[in-house]
């Protein structure tokens, strides 16, 4: 019972050093412009250009081809970001 106690700790670390390693590398890949992420696969203007059209989420969905989730994905995200930008600088109030 108490080698699989070791054995199980043993491997928990080799996790967080496999997990370092990883986070050490994509910096240095960001930082030589190499590692940008995934491309977005939804027009998330042309979502928002449609929502404020006028468009309903279904229409905007079935018109681009994608799911209705990701329309509204887009759109929280949208309003989430617009949330951020209105927020005051609570540094300068201190």
């Amino acid at each position: 019972m108490m080698l699989v106690t070791v054995l199980g700790m043993v491997a928990e670390m080799e996790r967080q050093f496999l997990a370092e390693r990883q986070k050490v590398g994509i910096e240095a890949a960001k930082k030589r412009g190499v590692y940008k992420g995934r491309k977005a696969s939804v027009p998330v203007n042309r979502i928002q250009e449609m929502k404020a059209a006028g468009h309903r989420p279904s229409a905007i969905a079935k018109e681009l081809g994608i799911s209705r989730m990701s329309v509204h994905r887009a759109l929280k995200n949208q309003q989430a970001n617009l949330a951020i930008d209105y927020l005051p600088d609570t540094q300068s109030l201190s």
